[in-house]
């Protein structure tokens, strides 16, 4: 089964007999994630709800696009942090930029 959606697109869920899912019909989200079942070979979407802020796993086959795309930094900062990591024991911490 082919991939139908890209990172970032805007969609809308569409109507479905997903009880779980009928208060969000016709409300747009943005695709964050993927994955495709290895058996069904059906894609799954992390959508980003916008009216909520909440994010859903929501199939493909419930959802529809609405020809726009959003950018990364709509959603993530490009801000870092840095981390040492203990050789011996593996433990990371953050480390003090000061130093």
């Amino acid at each position: 089964m082919k991939n139908r959606f890209q990172f970032y697109e805007v969609v809308v869920v569409v109507d479905n007999k997903k009880e779980s899912l009928q208060a969000l019909i016709g409300r747009e989200g943005t695709i964050l994630g993927m994955s495709q079942d290895e058996e069904s070979e059906e894609w799954g979407y992390a959508v980003s709800i916008e009216s909520t802020g909440e994010t859903w796993d929501i199939a493909g086959r419930y959802l529809e696009s609405t020809g726009k795309i959003r950018k990364r930094s709509d959603f993530y900062s490009e801000d870092s942090v840095k981390v040492k990591v203990e050789p011996n024991t593996g433990e990371g911490s953050l480390k003090d930029e000061g130093k």
